[in-house]
């Protein structure tokens, strides 16, 4: 049966691992890996960059890291370092959401639904054929009025 540590035991345990890792001698951490999963790190750490608690230093170290990740898959600044650097913009997001009007999920792209061609809520899924239950109608951001904020329904309104 594993034993459970106290919390005490478990900050002497990180004192130890902190004062190892971060010595002045301690030893490079070199590793290789394909562009697929270089790119599904990328991806997943520039999520992380997104939550709001995620700051100080250890997140700048990893957006260092993941900056010159990018810069070693493409040095030249080309397409693949564009594409890669998008990640870094929250409003570069594909969305996926349910469509109300084909019950699909799909990914949105240009504010239309691929498969019934509608234009989509990217919050909620409604369309032009199948708006939310209470109504609704669209505001200039491409969002529903039932999804948009009071401040946008009340200039569209």
């Amino acid at each position: 049966m594993k034993k459970i540590l106290t919390f005490d035991e478990k900050m002497r345990i990180a004192d130890l691992a902190a004062t190892k890792l971060f010595a002045p001698d301690a030893r490079p951490v070199i590793f290789e890996m394909d562009s697929t999963a270089a790119v599904a790190l990328i991806g997943q750490l520039q999520l992380a960059f997104r939550h709001p608690e995620n700051t100080g230093r250890t997140r700048e170290i990893t957006e260092n890291f993941v900056r010159n990740l990018i810069e070693q898959m493409d040095p030249d600044h080309g397409d693949v370092y564009e594409f890669l650097m998008m990640g870094f913009n929250p409003e570069m997001d594909a969305v996926s959401v349910l469509c109300k009007n084909c019950r699909q999920f799909v990914t949105i792209a240009d504010g239309h639904c691929p498969n019934c061609m509608e234009s989509i809520c990217p919050r909620c899924g409604c369309t032009d054929s199948a708006a939310c239950s209470e109504g609704c109608f669209w505001l200039p951001d491409g969002i529903c009025s039932s999804c948009g904020s009071v401040d946008l329904v009340e200039q569209a309104g």
